[in-house]
Order: structure tokens, then sequence, then C-alpha cells
């Protein structure tokens, strides 16, 4: 009895290291700058202003600092709870906005001032 208790509570804790060692790498983007070869490092510290109207964000809309550019692959998430993935292998600006956590806008649906 004593045994199996023990084997729970070392899953148990398994377990929970390992949720908060996934939650530390989605804390925060990761940033591939400074980079030469990749040209979006260039803004990096720049203001970026939504470049297309969509229902929820008006044109030239100013979204915040950037602070880095992140790639992600097909399929990755591109927001912070996961729902939302990456439509192809891209480069996106981790922009932020002035809250608490930053976020990812595609590099060409931005633009740069």
């Amino acid at each position: 009895m004593k045994k199996r208790l023990v084997i729970a509570l070392l899953a148990t804790t398994f377990l929970i290291a390992l949720t908060s060692v996934v939650q530390a790498v989605t804390a925060e983007w990761e940033n591939i700058c400074p980079n030469d070869n990749i040209s979006y490092c260039a803004n990096v510290g720049k203001v970026a202003y939504n470049k297309k109207a969509e229902p929820s964000l008006a044109l030239d809309a100013k979204l915040g600092k950037i602070v880095g550019v992140a790639w992600r692959r097909k399929h990755e998430p591109i927001t912070r709870d996961g729902k939302t993935l990456s439509l192809r292998d891209t480069f996106y600006y981790i922009i932020d906005d002035g809250s608490k956590e930053t976020f990812l806008r595609h590099c060409d649906k931005v633009n740069v001032k």
C-alpha cells in the first residue's frame, strides 16, 4: 500500500513539474534577433501598426513596440492559449502593447514606423 502511495505521489509531482516547465516555455516568445540574415530584425525597437483593416482592428491602429521576431512552424501556436495556430512556416513580430504579456503578429500584417 505504501509503495502505491509513493508511486502516486511521484507521478503527481512529475505532472506538476512538467506543467510548470510547459508554462515557463510558453511564457515568452523566443526572439531570434539579432540576426543580420533576417530583414525583420531591423524593425526591433520600432512601433508596429495594423496593416490590414479587420472587423476587430482598424487600419493603421497602433499595436505597440516591436521587441523581437519569432519563427513559427506550420501548426505551432501563435497565441498564448494555443488555440490559434500558424497557417504556414513564417515570421511573426513579438509586440509589447504595454500590457503584461507580449503577443505575436504576422510580419506581413504590420506596418512599421
